[in-house]
């Protein structure tokens, strides 16, 4: 995937002049001989230029920390996927069996 080619497709955000950015995991580290070493300093590049920034998280990563929290609190804490579940079954739209 970070062969390159990745890197051509995207190019420099700032000269595309998008009103908004998506940030993948916001804590990673670029590919080497990206402008930037560390994601957190394109954001602030792209903040500066003027464009928005969203960050994306792995959902997975919040579902590790669940188990933990409920440990803590003592309080039982529903997973993410059955709460995908049942809002995407009252929606009408999707079946829950696709997740």
């Amino acid at each position: 995937m970070w062969n390159g080619h990745l890197a051509r497709l995207i190019g420099t955000p700032s000269a595309r002049h998008p009103k908004l950015v998506l940030i993948d995991e916001l804590v990673h580290v670029n590919i080497l001989g990206w402008q930037y070493e560390k994601r957190y300093q394109d954001v602030e590049a792209m903040l500066a230029a003027g464009i928005d920034v969203f960050s994306t998280v792995n959902i997975q990563h919040l579902e590790q920390l669940r188990y933990q929290v409920s440990e803590t609190s003592l309080i039982r804490i529903e997973s993410l996927k059955s709460c995908l579940v049942k809002r995407i079954g009252h929606s009408g739209k999707y079946s829950s069996k696709a997740l």
